[in-house]
């Protein structure tokens, strides 16, 4: 084979270079290499994006469809709280007194339900050991009082 000469006129001195065309073959390896990279990124990203999109949109459904769900709830119970009362009226109560002691059992129901919520929410705890843990991790390796034969 016979090189081409450049627009010097001089042919290229490839051939005292052995390392020059596997170098050569090697960038342009890792230059396709590295394409793939970026667009298996890039794909993942928009994989990522998509699936994003996705659940959102159907934990905007679930949402709206959950607040309608609560607010049928909501207005059933005042129904059944009405009916409760014209029930004791019936019984021979007199509406004042069905409503108010239909008032005093929510009102009851109210009060064990805030109780045993406050007793739930004094047992929530900060992560204590994950924070001591994260502490710990966050510690130069060569400061004084940490144990580095862990």
């Amino acid at each position: 084979m016979s090189e081409q000469p450049t627009t010097s006129g001089q042919t290229p001195k490839s051939e005292g270079f052995p390392g020059f065309v596997a170098l050569t073959r090697l960038t342009a390896s890792a230059t396709r290499l590295l394409d793939g990279v970026r667009t298996l990124l890039r794909d993942f990203v928009e994989l990522a994006r998509t699936e994003i999109i996705y659940s959102a949109k159907a934990l905007g459904t679930g949402i709206v469809l959950s607040l309608l769900a609560v607010g049928l709830g909501l207005l059933t119970a005042i129904f059944l709280m009405v009916a409760l009362a014209y029930g004791l009226v019936a019984l021979g109560l007199p509406a004042w007194a069905a409503f108010l002691v239909v008032a005093g059992v929510l009102l009851l129901a109210i009060g064990a339900l805030a109780f045993v919520a406050g007793r739930k929410f004094k047992a929530v705890t900060l992560p204590n050991r994950t924070l001591a843990m994260l502490d710990e991790i966050g510690k130069p390796a060569n400061e004084p009082g940490t144990d580095s034969s862990r």
